[in-house]
């Protein structure tokens, strides 16, 4: 009973619960440009609907405190 409640929330479409690699699909892959290198990795955040406006107007800011960034060296 436990496996099969489990089967259903990872299959109701809670992006935070589920393999992302199983809802990324070629298709969607094909319209995301990779940059991969020694220094840069590409990452996919799964950010709840409700919190979607405050996480787009802070994303640009997040590292700023952050030493190496490029943010403030207080």
């Amino acid at each position: 009973m436990q496996a099969l409640n489990e089967a259903k929330r990872k299959k109701g479409g809670n992006l935070l619960a589920v393999d992302l690699n199983d809802v990324l699909t070629d298709a969607h892959m094909r319209k995301v440009k990779v940059h991969d290198s020694d220094y840069l990795k590409t990452v996919f955040i799964a950010v709840p609907g409700a919190s979607q406006d405050a996480f787009e107007s802070s994303i640009y800011t997040l590292g700023d405190k952050i030493a190496g960034y490029g943010g403030k060296f207080n």
